[in-house]
């Protein structure tokens, strides 16, 4: 009898399995996987060398490298992306992109991130209008509470559209708590690099990543065609150094604006300042230059 009923019952299963699609399910949850790790291997490997090429190959001495970082003072950015690159493009390499993506103001409110609030078009949104910074400085500059913050009811009320840092009361407020200590630490040691905390800190509220470079994770701004420096991922760490009076922290450039290339390239090619035009030569004070032209220049 026994010979008999297991074959019967495997049988049973396979049948039942197949009614429920869990091999289906299965097929494309292996579709996906191979895709995803297509896609990540792309982002992590072919995409940033490619760039690097066609960068150097164009842009020379200018050309962006995702291994530099600027200094910036938080208070010098009035305005953030929404919904921002980070989610849009490769974060493990820096891009030179077009468009009208830095000259499309607009006086929409953000509570954390336009991209899960239902925005699609790229806006720069001032941070008056960023339900984050606001909540931030109430609690920290004012002393109210969390929960008695706008941000707090709105995140509160909007906590389906959010991932898991804010998908939930409890994790609403752990993530407040952990901005506490951020707040702590930014006070007392200063900002430290994702490099000085990779050992996992909660303190960073950064997503660790072991296999990648830590300059892959620093707050990343975005640059305008005019040098707008515009805040693009990062928001905890940015945010609290701002509310805190950090005045000069470390960013990586992610997304440069074409033209804004062509005054880097520009500067790079000349000899003296005599040689620049006037629009290049009123941006040399400017932190994402520095490293192309002598001190003497200034």
């Amino acid at each position: 009898m026994e010979a008999e009923y297991r074959p019967m019952r495997l049988r049973d299963r396979a049948i039942r399995a197949l009614r429920d699609g869990a091999p289906i399910r299965r097929l494309h949850r292996s579709k996906e996987f191979v895709e995803d790790r297509v896609r990540e291997r792309a982002e992590r490997s072919i995409q940033p060398k490619y760039l690097a090429v066609k960068y150097r190959t164009r842009y020379g001495r200018a050309a962006p490298r995702v291994d530099r970082l600027i200094r910036i003072d938080p208070a010098d950015v009035d305005h953030l992306l929404s919904p921002h690159f980070w989610n849009r493009v490769s974060i493990y390499t820096t891009h030179v992109r077009g468009g009208e993506w830095d000259r499309n103001y607009t006086d929409e409110q953000v509570i954390l991130s336009g991209r899960h609030e239902g925005m699609t078009i790229p806006s720069l949104i001032g941070f008056d209008n960023y339900l984050f910074f606001r909540g931030c400085t109430e609690h920290f500059d004012e002393g109210v509470p969390w929960e008695d913050t706008e941000l707090y009811g709105r995140i509160l009320e909007n906590r389906d559209l959010y991932w898991d840092r804010y998908d939930s009361k409890a994790a609403i407020d752990n993530t407040l708590a952990e901005l506490d200590r951020l707040y702590d630490s930014m006070t007392t040691d200063g900002y430290l690099q994702q490099g000085e905390i990779r050992g996992g800190d909660e303190r960073s509220l950064a997503f660790h990543d072991t296999r990648s470079q830590p300059v892959y994770h620093e707050i990343a701004v975005d640059i305008g065609r005019d040098g707008e420096v515009v805040f693009d991922d990062g928001k905890h760490r940015f945010v609290v150094a701002r509310v805190a009076g950090l005045s000069d922290i470390p960013v990586r450039v992610l997304v440069r604006h074409e033209e804004w290339q062509d005054v880097r390239s520009e500067i790079s090619r000349a000899g003296s300042p005599d040689e620049l035009s006037s629009h290049a030569r009123s941006h040399l004070g400017h932190p994402d230059l520095d490293h192309l032209f002598p001190d003497s220049w200034l």
